[in-house]
């Protein structure tokens, strides 16, 4: 009796944290995207900041968080949660102004390190600045170390940026100045993969990444963002990605 007493009280449990975080995520939804028509520019702005102080308290006090699923927020119309295959690097991409004006991204890393879960803004405030949308985070492990790829894209030119990040967590922090890729002889923390031209929607852009080889690939793109049919080709060669 008492073991099923136990039970009941753990199920019950799980079932209200469980509706907890639900309602966490029908929360940071409507307030990022319910936003009243008549809102003056100031009353938007207001709500996008207590929409980036729900998602810091929530991320910061919530450790579940970093694996929850945030189905209504991700079907939002401008926010991108990308999650680690390892569970310990979750970025949150969301557009300030909501798709209703020129793009502006900023990302917020969630991340496991020292038995945490932690979180905190890519960019200082002083320095925020629009920044890429994040949507896929790869990983690459070498020389004991976890490395993590993200995929980037930048919106809201003529030409729309595809490019790579590295990434390592660190001394209790997100490193994302790793230069992990040798370009004409400079080592570099990013690549750029290409300014392609998304508005005929005849292709699409793709990078491929393959964690047994170390390979990163990409189509080639003409100076006027057309995706040609060869393939540019980077590989790890255990300390650096290089081209081939």
């Amino acid at each position: 009796m008492r073991i099923s007493l136990t039970l009941l009280l753990l199920l019950t449990l799980t079932r209200c944290f469980g509706q907890s975080l639900r309602a966490v995520d029908k929360r940071l939804a409507d307030v990022y995207e319910n936003v009243p028509e008549q809102y003056t520019s100031d009353q938007q702005e207001a709500r996008m900041k207590l929409f980036e102080r729900l998602l810091m308290k929530y991320t910061r006090q919530l450790p579940k968080t970093i694996n929850y699923p945030f189905k209504n927020l991700s079907e939002t119309n401008a926010v991108y949660i990308s999650t680690s295959d390892d569970g310990n690097l979750r970025i949150y991409s969301y557009d300030k102004h909501r798709r209703r004006s020129m793009p502006w991204y900023n990302n917020v890393y969630q991340y496991r390190a020292n038995g945490k879960v932690l979180a905190r803004h890519a960019k200082p405030l002083y320095e925020r600045g629009p920044d890429y949308a994040i949507y896929k985070i790869y990983t690459l492990t070498a020389g004991g170390k976890t490395y993590y790829i993200a995929q980037r894209i930048a919106f809201g030119g003529l030409l729309t940026e595809y490019s790579l990040r590295f990434m390592v967590i660190e001394n209790g922090q997100v490193n994302d100045n790793i230069k992990l890729v040798q370009t004409d002889n400079t080592l570099e923390n990013e690549l750029m993969c290409g300014n392609v031209d998304d508005l005929d929607g005849k292709d699409t852009f793709s990078i491929d990444y393959d964690k047994v080889s170390g390979t990163i690939s990409m189509p080639e793109v003409s100076d006027k963002g057309k995706i040609g049919s060869k393939r540019v080709v980077y590989k790890f060669n255990g300390k650096w990605f290089v081209k081939v």
